[in-house]
């Protein structure tokens, strides 16, 4: 079995369609798990699917 997960921004809406149209399933929000080219902290989504 292979397990693909997807990153994505809270407010890349049209990600989110994408990923949930090519099957893959909403895990949660890890929480200030990326880090900015700024410097500043962000949530992401997690996406996973296991083929």
């Amino acid at each position: 079995m292979t397990r693909i997960e997807l990153l994505m921004l809270p407010e890349n809406i049209a990600s989110e369609r994408v990923a949930t149209k090519s099957g893959y399933s909403k895990e949660g929000i890890l929480k200030k798990a990326l880090v900015h080219k700024d410097g500043s902290k962000r949530d992401c989504l997690l996406y996973a699917k296991t083929m």
